[in-house]
């Protein structure tokens, strides 16, 4: 299963329900880092500005060079090339920042105009429990300048066949 900006926000209630009664303190589960790598500065910077979407935050699960290609396509086609804050993703490539997706998958959470990131040092946190893999972010409502850069966040983490929980971490 692929979560991208297609999908249902009710799935994506459903998916993090058990997973957010957890982080809040519903019992002492072991958990083991999942480790998160970082594109480079140039892919991050292309990777930054609009992408397309429905209402609310999306959540980007890549796990095969066809489905990068498709978000990447989309994506190009629908960004808006006169605002300052996607110049860098509109002069970049029509092809995708290049993956080895035999080694690792994307997580991407856009956040659009509505929610930004906390700035805390651990808003961004991935973790396997026994109930898998887990990425879950801290985020507020927006509160920039209307005419600031969207926020957004892509890494890497290992390659992995399982389902891949992505949602808001609520403080208990």
């Amino acid at each position: 299963m692929k979560l991208s900006f297609r999908s249902t926000p009710l799935l994506l209630i459903s998916l993090c329900a058990g997973l957010l009664l957890s982080a809040c303190g519903g019992g002492e589960e072991e958990r083991t880092a999942i480790p998160m790598t970082a594109f480079s500065a140039e892919t991050q910077a292309q990777l930054q500005g609009e992408w397309p979407t429905g209402t609310g935050m999306q959540y980007y699960w890549v796990s095969d060079q066809q489905y990068w290609n498709q978000l990447w396509s989309e994506r190009k086609a629908s960004l808006n090339c006169t605002a300052a804050f996607n110049q860098t993703a509109c002069n970049a490539s029509s092809t995708p920042p290049v993956v080895d997706f035999s080694k690792f998958m994307i997580i991407g959470i856009y956040g659009g105009r509505q929610f930004q990131f906390t700035g805390q040092p651990d808003h961004i946190q991935a973790w396997r429990d026994s109930s898998g893999p887990k990425v879950l972010f801290r985020s507020a409502p927006w509160t920039k300048a209307a005419d600031s850069a969207p926020e957004a966040a892509f890494f890497l983490i290992p390659a992995t066949k399982e389902s891949v929980m992505i949602g808001p971490l609520l403080d208990s």
